[in-house]
């Protein structure tokens, strides 16, 4: 309060001495004009001190935002790439899987035509078939719009 008193007399003098140096002759002694050079050069001081440090403090807030950002944008894409690789994974998990199954259904197929009667062969096809209708439409995806390529018997070709 007192600062702000003395400022604002301190404004009020120096508009008293303009004005009464534009009727006459003013003269001033050098502690008297120190003074009030002072209060002029620490006013000016502080308000410039005051609107760097503001200034300073934006752009740390700035420089952390963008950091933030940074780091999120980083995080982002890391995560983004583990889970495609993790679909990619799966997929050849399931790919895998199905050659095994029907690698053993032609392993099956021919165990079939070497040991098994006719009458049970018959049985053996129409359950191998089942099982590969299975395996189909649970690999197959349902978004394919061609249906899945049918397999010769080799009795047919």
């Amino acid at each position: 309060m007192k600062d702000d008193a003395a400022q604002t007399c301190g404004q009020e003098t120096c508009k008293k001495l303009s004005v009464h140096i534009a009727t006459r002759p003013f003269k001033v002694d050098e502690s008297g004009y120190a003074e009030i050079l002072k209060q002029v050069r620490d006013g000016d001081f502080e308000k410039q001190l005051h609107e760097r440090l503001e200034l300073a403090e934006r752009d740390k807030q700035n420089a952390v935002e963008l950091a933030k950002a940074k780091v999120s944008n980083e995080l982002h894409k890391a995560a983004a790439a583990k889970d495609a690789e993790i679909q990619e994974l799966k997929s050849e998990l399931d790919a895998s899987e199905i050659t095994r199954k029907l690698a053993l259904i032609e392993a099956l197929s021919l165990v079939e035509k070497e040991v098994i009667p006719s009458r049970t062969r018959s049985r053996m096809l129409n359950t191998r078939g089942k099982l590969r209708q299975s395996l189909l439409r649970r690999f197959w995806p349902a978004s394919c719009t061609r249906s899945p390529p049918a397999r010769k018997r080799k009795s047919e070709s």
